[in-house]
């Protein structure tokens, strides 16, 4: 193998090794749990991963969808003076997963509602 490849492959493991000691410190620091897997048997037996238990906010696919934006700004904004933002609607539980993240993590967030469902006449 090249030195070049070996370089490469080195740089890229050590990223990997930094990325996964960050992740889990934010994932200590929001107290996100495991996604168990619970078996079943009836009407055959069947396993279901219970995402619904990782948190009580930031569950299931929205863990996974934020985890690596949650990663990247921390690692490119270290000191925390640019306010992260995202867009959503009225009801939105990916605005209210990320907002609890963002307070939990001490990072700005603006959201910005989109939609008309808050007026009365819609």
């Amino acid at each position: 193998m090249s030195r070049y490849l070996v370089e490469q492959i080195t740089r890229i493991q050590n990223e990997l090794s930094s990325c996964s000691d960050a992740l889990l410190e934010i994932e200590s620091r929001l107290n996100i749990k495991k996604s168990p897997l619970q078996k079943c048997e009836q009407p055959f037996d069947f396993l279901v991963k219970r995402d619904d238990l990782i948190h009580p906010i930031i569950s299931g696919n929205k863990w996974r969808k934020l985890k690596y934006s949650l990663l990247d700004y921390l690692k490119r904004y270290h000191r925390r003076d640019i306010p992260l933002v995202s867009f959503g609607g009225a009801y939105s539980n990916h605005l209210h997963a990320l907002g609890y993240a963002c307070h939990r993590l001490d990072i700005p967030f603006i959201a910005v509602i989109r939609g008309d469902e808050l007026h009365s006449e819609s």
